[in-house]
């Protein structure tokens, strides 16, 4: 019942990840029945769906409490003393976890192909960004869904932002959204001056001074993506060779085969705000990312993967985490006959 499967999407990836066999053996001792107690009532306020009866609650006692502490840590949700160390364990786990479900769910499905499945693929990664950035799971809606595909930088919730939603409380994004002109995404913040910016997380939005700082932090931290056409060619015998398909010119030895080995190059420029600050310089070590809600012991790599894939037929032909250092450019091999088939990127 519990496995990555062909349509997987974000809400049950996280119902799957919480039946790992470790986090089912996870000690429940009766040290942390209080703090359970009072994490449940935390959970049945900001969430009114999990009341008492609710299958949630009719799961094994270590299930449950590893399903509760990702809730309330992507809810940002405080989280009793005596479940601390466990909520550090899980979040430390998770992301080892989340890359191997994302493995399996790039072991070959489709009949005579070597591929796998999109769906999973995008919701592994998705979930990862809920773990790392405190995301509720109900604000982070799945990219994949209803055979439509939703990654416009405008679809990016609000909410992502550090304290502007708590549980089930979305009373800051609802006044930013009232607000003359409507605030309703990262991008429309980050298009105020930064005196404008300051005054309407306070004033507007309700925030405290330092929250506030933390919100403009993360909007200095959010990068813009620009992506430059992609590139596709045939790879000759010489490997360094990369004979080029422009249609019209295209010479007939030089279309694609069946088998042939087509090599599909793209450049992505990535742009923040805090890049224009006085003295920034391209990074020449790992990039840590801005994860406000990680326990301090926590620290968490930037990393981006980049994905060929096709949402018609779910199928996901390549999956590669690029380093921010060597982002320049990213290549992938796909199928010759991609384009009679309609596959696309």
């Amino acid at each position: 019942k519990w496995a990555v499967k062909e349509g997987m999407t974000l809400p049950r990836v996280q119902d799957t990840l919480v039946m790992a066999y470790e986090f089912i053996m996870m000690p429940t001792p009766k040290a942390q029945e209080e703090g359970l107690q009072v994490l449940a009532r935390t959970l049945m306020r900001a969430f009114p769906d999990l009341k008492e009866g609710h299958p949630f609650w009719k799961r094994r006692p270590s299930i449950v409490k590893v399903h509760m502490l990702l809730m309330a840590h992507c809810g940002r949700e405080e989280v009793p003393p005596s479940l601390a160390a466990d909520l550090a364990t899980v979040l430390r786990r998770c992301p080892t976890f989340l890359e191997e479900m994302l493995k399996i769910g790039n072991i070959p499905r489709v009949q005579g192909w070597p591929y796998g499945w999109l769906a999973p693929t995008v919701g592994c990664l998705e979930m990862m960004q809920c773990l790392n950035q405190g995301v509720p799971f109900f604000v982070k809606k799945p990219s994949i869904c209803a055979s439509k595909v939703s990654l416009k930088s405008g679809d990016i919730p609000l909410a992502i932002l550090p304290h502007l939603v708590q549980g089930s409380d979305m009373e800051a994004v609802k006044r930013l959204a009232r607000h003359r002109p409507p605030l309703r995404t990262p991008a429309d913040l980050a298009g105020l001056a930064d005196a404008d910016l300051a005054h309407v997380l306070t004033a507007v939005a309700g925030l405290t001074p330092p929250a506030a700082a933390d919100a403009i932090a993360a909007l200095q931290a959010m990068p813009d993506l620009a992506l430059s056409p992609a590139l596709v060619g045939i790879q000759g015998e010489d490997e360094d060779e990369l004979e080029g398909l422009d249609g019209a010119g295209a010479d007939v030895a030089t279309l694609p085969r069946p088998g042939d080995i087509l090599t599909a190059s793209v450049r992505v420029l990535l742009r923040r705000r805090s890049h224009r600050a006085p003295g920034a310089r391209p990074p020449t070590k790992p990039v840590v990312a801005f994860t406000p809600y990680l326990p301090p012991t926590l620290t968490r790599r930037e990393r981006w993967w980049v994905i060929v894939g096709d949402l018609a037929s779910n199928t996901c032909f390549a999956i590669a985490p690029v380093d921010l250092r060597a982002a320049e450019a990213a290549s992938f091999d796909v199928p010759a006959d991609a384009a009679a088939k309609g596959w696309g990127g």
